[in-house]
């Protein structure tokens, strides 16, 4: 069980070091939820934004006031952050989030109460309401008792927002692949992938981690060799080294593909697909040692010429474990990392602390999240510790087990 920490350490304020529990009642199953608000909130580059963004106005009912719960996933989001921000609760019921996501997906079925979800799909699922809000016509949403169906919030997926909106603003992604020849330079036709979340499989992050050959199957074999770093096994999956002959002029293996990043979030999600839903500790730790405190882009994808390559630090994971949900933050402000398991949240003493707690719980990473620092300074001495922290984590024996 975890205690979680004194009301008395939390005080109102919008800069997240105010940090509160999410209630998940029996039988609710919001865990999936609470770890995508907790996730939204620690992230500031999207708090920031969510917090200074306008109201929607929505038509009601004389005598009645709009609590977001009629449908509006925006309106519930923002009401839930001002609670965070404002209230001086331990614990925020996240149910009037879970009512008006659940509207939006009633002819789906999906995302209602008690159901469970998957977290990764969740967060894609909002963001992409976000967008849907944006782009759909004057009079809808906005200004209106109506509000995008699942049908609307897929369709809207195919059109642009001018100016961005907040899901694009902060975690919009966007890539283009393309094969080209290094003799002739013709090249194919490109392949262009708008995207919230980056997903890695995990069984090719470990294939290509190590930088010598480790026997097949010999996890503490392959934890014992030197590591890459995460951003090169990256780039490595997405831009192989092996070559293909040209068609253009027949030259032999001289056909590249390039994954070229045309736009930059700024929060990076990487997504973690596992081939199996129980890893062991080995395998998680094998995971957990392959992330860098920092990377830049540029490290792991092309960038158009003159496009600056700008620094993200790791800021934190959404993990699951059985079917259950938690997540763990960084928290500038302190200099901590904060466990959130639904009502409970407790500081870990360092990220050691925290791949103990994950390898000894079986907590496996589902989704990784770098936040772009280059703006800003004040948080220099934050990243510096995060960093020191990070790069200090020793292979510890599976003795542990």
């Amino acid at each position: 069980a975890c205690s979680s920490e004194p009301s008395g350490r939390r005080r109102a304020g919008s800069n997240g070091s105010n940090h509160r529990g999410l209630e998940n009642d029996l039988g609710d199953n919001h865990c999936f939820l609470n770890v995508v608000i907790q996730a939204f909130w620690n992230l500031q580059s999207f708090r920031k934004l969510l917090l200074q963004a306008p109201w929607h106005e929505h038509r009601v009912k004389e005598g009645e006031e709009s609590d977001g719960s009629d449908g509006c996933c925006y309106c519930a989001l923002k009401s839930l952050f001002d609670e965070f921000a404002c209230s001086e609760a331990d614990t925020i019921p996240p149910d009037s989030l879970r009512q008006a996501l659940s509207s939006v997906y009633d002819a789906k079925g999906r995302f209602k109460t008690g159901d469970m979800e998957d977290a990764t799909e969740t967060i894609e699922a909002i963001l992409g309401i976000l967008h849907a809000c944006n782009v759909q016509p004057v009079g809808l949403c906005q200004s209106c008792d109506q509000h995008p169906s699942a049908e609307f919030v897929e369709e809207a997926s195919n059109f642009g927002c001018h100016p961005l909106c907040l899901a694009h603003a902060v975690f919009g992604l966007q890539t283009v692949d393309l094969c080209r020849c290094s003799f002739c330079g013709a090249t194919g036709e490109p392949d262009v992938v708008a995207s919230y979340v980056y997903s890695a499989y995990v069984s090719e992050l470990a294939s290509h981690a190590s930088l010598e050959e480790a026997p097949k199957s010999s996890w503490p074999d392959l934890l014992r060799t030197p590591r890459r770093p995460f951003a090169e096994i990256l780039r490595k999956l997405c831009q192989p080294d092996e070559a293909r002959n040209c068609g253009e002029c027949n030259s032999r293996k001289t056909v590249l593909r390039e994954r070229w990043l045309t736009r930059c979030p700024k929060t990076f999600i990487l997504s973690l697909v596992w081939p199996s839903s129980n890893p062991s500790r080995d395998q998680l730790w094998s995971l957990l040692s392959m992330i860098q405190p920092q990377l830049r882009m540029d490290e792991i994808f092309r960038l158009e010429p003159g496009a600056q390559s700008e620094l993200y630090s790791f800021h934190g994971m959404i993990c699951y474990c059985g079917m259950h949900y938690v997540a763990l933050f960084w928290c500038p402000a302190r200099k901590k990392w904060i466990f959130f398991d639904d009502m409970c949240v407790k500081e870990k003493e360092d990220w050691t602390a925290v791949v103990n707690l994950m390898t000894a719980g079986q907590y496996v990473p589902t989704l990784i999240f770098y936040e772009n620092v280059s703006e800003e300074p004040a948080l220099s001495e934050s990243i510096e510790e995060l960093t020191r922290q990070v790069d200090a984590l020793e292979y510890q024996s599976c003795a542990l087990m």
